[in-house]
């Protein structure tokens, strides 16, 4: 062949054009092709996966609840291993698991370190992957171990019982609490309580009830408190835990008020005070329903009057009944103290330390009805408790907190009643977990610490209360208690911001905040958290 004639062929043919779309659409749609391929395939991937973890997590988890409760042996052949495979099964909802495209692939029951294992997978069919590849199935597996060894759980529930929970949002928190209740104390047995809960109704202060009310002293209106330490011994003697002579003598008074003196029993009294024809500063918390003279009580006259039954120019002061013992069983909260030193303001310190404060400003009439109730793993105990709760006063959340972290604190385990004492979850050998479900439909508007006599009447409350609620929250998170928190029908920004920020982070798992609106949220909500606490045993 002549060279000359092929080179000028081959140009013309390099340089034709005709033809090159079809070429260019057919590569297009092949990538386009794989592309959608891979798009179907792992989303399909993904959601396999996620099912099989739900059932396999499913399945470890209530093996190890059944081999905790003795429902299961774990020392007779193959009844554990059977057991979380018919609730794999169940959660899969397969029929016949060798039918299916699932493989339970191992199942370890180790008795030694009181742990469940196990590995599932599924064969995935490619729908339009295998085009591209030589493969038409690709394995998806997962895994999930669980511990049975994680012996005991306390959780204190701290509930919104004001004035604006009355009616059907109080009906609805009660339902929803009883059902959380329920279900967490399913897991104890006959042979052992792996569960127990303490219930914190608050309103405008805590109803401590007569186990607590000994550890509350009866204070003055005041915005700091050099509060007394706990004295069993005089508990036992007098029925008073402190000097209460002694330490009304040396606080009778805060911003510059004056000292009030029993003329006939040479005692000073601090707390609320009205003038003259009901007005005055605060209330005197003791006074409310009662008058001059009454044998209940002492009252302390202030100068000016003639101490006759006619109190129109004088001012009477009143803070505890005649033995020295608080007029009721409510408390407020803590305060930091009037002379300096340390403050236990935003700790769980037992009341050795210091008790805590009365506020004179917390009138009786306004004290929760509903008490608290320390932890006990008595269904019936705490579902009447709750079915009892009545709604009145202002929010003081700061103070719920409070009390639900004495009523989990092992610091305060030797001040608690028999049966009620948490344990130690700083101990490794204990085993122990503590949670706190924090409950409100509405804004904090009040507190006492760090609010002056004036204050009461200002405003600063709600920022006091806050600010004291936020300084709590993670001063409880500091001590490895997980808190969950629940806004019920809330609209204000503020509110639901101090509750997120309290609430342990979220998790990709694991919701610890959540804000809700209606009664069956609420419902769905508590049992919800119920659940977590109970599947938060799951070790990866």
């Amino acid at each position: 062949m002549n060279i000359d004639s092929v080179i000028p062929t081959c140009r013309r043919l390099t340089g034709d054009r005709r033809g090159n779309f079809t070429m260019i659409f057919g590569l297009g749609v092949a990538v386009i092709f794989l592309a959608a391929g891979v798009a179907v395939d792992y989303s399909t991937a993904l959601m396999n996966k996620t099912r099989v973890n739900n059932a396999l997590d499913a399945a470890t988890l209530a093996t190890a609840r059944a081999i905790a409760s003795g429902d299961v042996d774990p020392g007779v052949a193959d009844e554990a291993e059977d057991y979380l495979e018919a609730v794999f099964i169940a959660n899969l909802g397969v029929d016949d698991l060798d039918a299916s495209n699932y493989s339970l692939d191992s199942i370890t029951i180790n008795t030694t370190d009181q742990s469940v294992a196990a590995t599932a997978s599924i064969a995935q069919q490619f729908k339009l992957l295998q085009v591209g590849s030589s493969e038409d199935t690709i394995t998806v597996s997962s895994s999930s171990a669980v511990s049975y060894g994680v012996s005991d759980i306390e959780v204190a529930m701290v509930l919104d019982v004001t004035g604006s929970m009355r009616g059907t949002k109080l009906s609805a928190l009660e339902d929803a609490a009883e059902l959380a209740v329920k279900d967490l104390l399913s897991i104890n047995t006959d042979a052992k309580d792996y569960v127990r809960i303490s219930l914190v109704p608050y309103a405008i202060g805590v109803n401590v009830g007569p186990d607590l009310q000994q550890y509350v002293y009866a204070d003055a209106y005041c915005e700091t408190s050099d509060a007394p330490t706990y004295s069993a011994s005089l508990h036992s003697n007098t029925g008073v835990a402190y000097d209460w002579a002694t330490f009304q003598a040396n606080n009778a008074s805060c911003d510059g008020g004056s000292a009030f003196l029993d003329e006939d029993q040479g005692i000073r009294f601090a707390g609320g005070f009205r003038f003259g024809g009901g007005a005055g500063i605060g209330s005197s918390y003791g006074f409310d329903g009662y008058t001059f003279g009454d044998a209940h009580v002492y009252l302390a006259k202030k100068g000016g009057g003639s101490g006759d039954d006619d109190d129109s120019d004088d001012s009477w002061d009143f803070v505890t009944e005649s033995d020295g013992t608080n007029s009721d069983y409510c408390a407020s909260d803590r305060k930091a103290p009037a002379s300096g030193g340390t403050s236990y303001q935003y700790t769980d310190a037992n009341p050795s330390y210091g008790m805590i404060s009365r506020d004179a400003r917390l009138e009786e009439d306004y004290c929760p009805d509903s008490e608290i109730i320390t932890l006990t793993s008595n269904e019936t105990t705490l579902t009447d408790a709750i079915s009892a709760f009545t709604a009145n006063g202002y929010t003081a959340g700061h103070i719920g907190l409070q009390w639900g972290w004495y009523t989990i604190s092992h610091d305060w385990a030797s001040f608690m009643p028999t049966g009620s004492e948490p344990g130690d979850h700083k101990d490794p050998d204990a085993e122990i977990a503590k949670y706190i479900i924090m409950m409100t439909d509405g804004v904090f508007n009040t507190a006492y610490a760090d609010v002056e006599s004036d204050g009461f009447k200002t405003g600063k409350q709600s920022t006091r209360s806050y600010t004291h609620f936020d300084a709590l929250c993670t001063a409880i998170k500091n001590d490895d208690i997980t808190i969950f928190s629940i806004g019920f029908q809330l609209s204000n920004s503020t509110a639901q911001d101090a509750l997120d920020n309290c609430a342990t982070d979220d998790t990709a798992n694991v919701t610890y905040y959540y804000d809700v609106d209606s009664a069956s949220e609420l419902e769905d909500t508590f049992r919800e958290i119920a659940a977590t606490i109970q599947s938060l045993r799951l070790t990866h």
